[in-house]
């Protein structure tokens, strides 16, 4: 486990770094303005590529563990939908000067992450490492070669983006293309009426937590646009943000890697996990611990003397971190009990009152209180999950 843990973070880490690195020759080799509408471009991805996948892969690695569902049925299902998303988008996009490069490269990262999806189902770490870093790859090879023989202008970014995308769905189908069976679609109707149900469920869920990952931003833009707050909190708060997002390509990784394992039917393991966490916390924290640290001493050597206040945020970020991590793998237990309802009722019920508590902390801490705000809110998660846990252990 610890070895497909290394390749699947290895790969995550290469990714994130080759985005960095493209999205910095980009933004020295076009204009503000331009940079302006490739930023566009970016925001919109995961966009389109969440309108495909929301509570649907969850659901497919669920049902397929519990052998409710077969994997073709799954991708076949899938490849299904996500046509008729980009038959909708492409018509839609077609109305917006930027529309057809955000559909398409939209519906490629939709794409990859089914075949990432598929993967994960079948615990081939190996090649789910490989498709992980590919675009990123692709791309940043394809924009250095640009910014050395000619110039960088946002028409070869986004061809280059575009191209890269292509690249990476075609790699996935790769992976794919045998699973796919039309004919399931007509075979397997009650099948497809249970991944429907628990996609309801896990869709919820995602989009609340998409909501929650958010919530401190969105409030803190509110209060600066009406000048409650210095706009100087955002920078900060953003850039302690940036900093933190080294922790969630670990704890990924780890989820990414143990889920499977721990949803097999046959699978004794997500008790013995939820003991585990229990049991080391300790150790969970003291390796949090250090990170932050070290992430707090990488503050105030890299960034410039007016983002030195960002370490305290940074800090709260990272345990926040932590205890979100802990609570999901938590929760594990639960969606392997068949009682996936609980978690939807949890995330939901976090989101919900993350609204006042963002207000409250924001209103009087600024760029610190909205960092107490990710803390509190996930700690709340974290204790009533153990409520439910202990509830139906009980039972």
């Amino acid at each position: 486990m610890l070895k497909n843990v290394i390749k699947v973070l290895t790969s995550k880490m290469i990714a994130s770094g080759m985005y960095f690195a493209t999205n910095l020759m980009v933004i020295n080799s076009i204009s503000v303005e331009d940079y302006a509408n490739f930023s566009l471009v970016i925001v919109m991805l995961p966009l389109i590529a969440f309108l495909c996948n929301a509570g649907t892969n969850k659901s497919g690695l669920l049902l397929t563990k519990r052998d409710e569902l077969e994997v073709d049925a799954f991708v076949t299902l899938k490849v299904v939908y996500i046509s008729i998303v980009t038959i909708v988008a492409l018509i839609i996009g077609s109305y917006f000067s930027l529309g057809l490069f955000i559909v398409v490269s939209g519906i490629s990262l939709a794409t990859v992450e089914l075949g990432l999806t598929a993967l994960q189902i079948q615990e081939r770490f190996r090649n789910y490492s490989i498709l992980n870093g590919f675009r990123n790859i692709i791309w940043g090879g394809i924009t250095v070669f640009m910014f050395y023989f000619s110039d960088i202008s946002i028409d070869k970014a986004l061809n280059a983006l575009v191209f890269s995308s292509l690249l990476s769905a075609v790699l996935s189908f790769f992976f794919i293309f045998k699973k796919i069976r039309l004919s399931y679609i007509f075979e397997k109707k009650p099948e497809f009426t249970s991944f429907l149900r628990t996609t309801n469920v896990f869709f919820a869920t995602e989009l609340s937590l998409q909501v929650m990952m958010r919530m401190e931003a969105w409030i803190l833009a509110i209060f600066i646009k009406y000048r409650i707050v210095e706009s100087t909190e955002l920078a900060i708060f953003n850039a302690a943000f940036m900093f933190a997002f080294v922790l969630p390509m670990i704890t990924n990784s780890v989820y990414s890697v143990i889920m499977p394992s721990l949803l097999n039917k046959e699978s004794n393991k997500a008790d013995e996990i939820y003991e585990k966490i229990s049991n080391n916390k300790f150790l969970i924290f003291s390796f949090v611990g250090t990170a932050a640290i070290i992430g707090a001493l990488a503050i105030n050597v890299l960034l410039p003397a007016d983002y030195k206040s960002s370490t305290i945020p940074f800090v709260l970020i990272c345990v926040a971190i932590s205890v979100s991590f802990i609570t999901n793998v938590i929760q594990i237990s639960i969606i392997k009990s068949g009682n996936e309802t609980f978690v939807k009722s949890i995330t939901v019920w976090q989101m919900m009152i993350s609204v006042p508590i963002s207000f409250l902390c924001i209103y009087f801490g600024g760029a610190i209180g909205g960092a107490f705000s990710i803390l509190i809110t996930r700690i709340l998660g974290f204790v009533r999950t153990n409520i439910v846990v202990k509830s139906l252990y009980a039972k």
